[in-house]
């Protein structure tokens, strides 16, 4: 379902990057996915560079053939990589809120965010408005 999400991750600068996900980006989509697939700060980091994206799975990427429309099963599908769009990449902000703003006014539905070594997540609205963040875990549960 087109349910738009952002993800996001802080640098080692202190700075914060983020990509726009498409699809399916409710904590039992997005949110299980990243926080059963997405545990390595290295993973992540190839996850986040791939820039913006279409869909999330478990791996960034490939091992066959594939693009947009000839997607390998259980692989992330990126606008730029796959469909060959231009200024698909990473967004990098100062600040966390900038990077909310962004996810706002793409009309993203939910905020992920990769800190202290867990996924954590927001409803955008929520986000918007400072309120603290909750752990995508504890969510994943809930829904199952």
């Amino acid at each position: 379902m087109g349910t738009r999400s952002f993800i996001i991750t802080p640098n080692p600068k202190g700075d914060y990057s983020g990509i726009y996900c498409h699809w399916d980006g409710y904590p039992a989509g997005v949110g299980k996915v990243l926080d059963e697939h997405y545990i390595s700060k290295a993973k992540i980091r190839k996850l986040i560079n791939l820039g913006n994206i279409s869909s999330l799975a478990e791996e960034v990427e490939p091992t066959a053939p594939h693009s947009f429309d000839h997607k390998q099963d259980g692989v992330t599908v990126a606008y730029g990589r796959d469909r060959g769009e231009k200024n698909t990449g990473k967004t990098t902000a100062e600040n966390l809120r900038d990077l909310v703003e962004i996810a706002a006014d793409m009309w993203c539905q939910f905020i992920y965010l990769h800190f202290n070594g867990v996924w954590h997540y927001l409803p955008t609205h929520e986000a918007m408005e400072n309120k603290p963040y909750r752990l995508v875990a504890e969510a994943v549960l809930e829904d199952a």
